[in-house]
């Protein structure tokens, strides 16, 4: 009988946050991307731009690689540090 109940009432809802979750690690790693592109053709290193915005290299690496869930003071401190527009990290393709 629970075996039931879990998956009539439970399944649906596990899904639903599964999708979104999906959707949500996508958006991180291409977050992650136009950072570490816009980075690269700046030609600033990994350690001196985690220096530039004041966060440790390991968690710029995270952001990067979109393992990480940063708040938007940190998005700010990187798009001010890249001098760029905050909205330029969301894009699907960066300029």
């Amino acid at each position: 009988m629970l075996s039931i109940v879990n998956t009539i009432i439970f399944k649906p809802f596990y899904n639903k946050r599964k999708i979104k979750d999906n959707t949500l690690n996508n958006r991180l790693k291409n977050i992650g991307n136009n950072i570490r592109r816009t980075r690269k053709a700046k030609q600033i290193s990994q350690i001196d731009f985690a220096v530039m915005v004041g966060i440790d290299r390991a968690y710029l690496s995270e952001i990067e690689n979109g393992h990480a869930n940063m708040s938007i003071n940190i998005l700010y401190a990187i798009a001010d540090a890249l001098n760029t527009d905050i909205t330029q990290l969301f894009s699907k393709t960066i300029e």
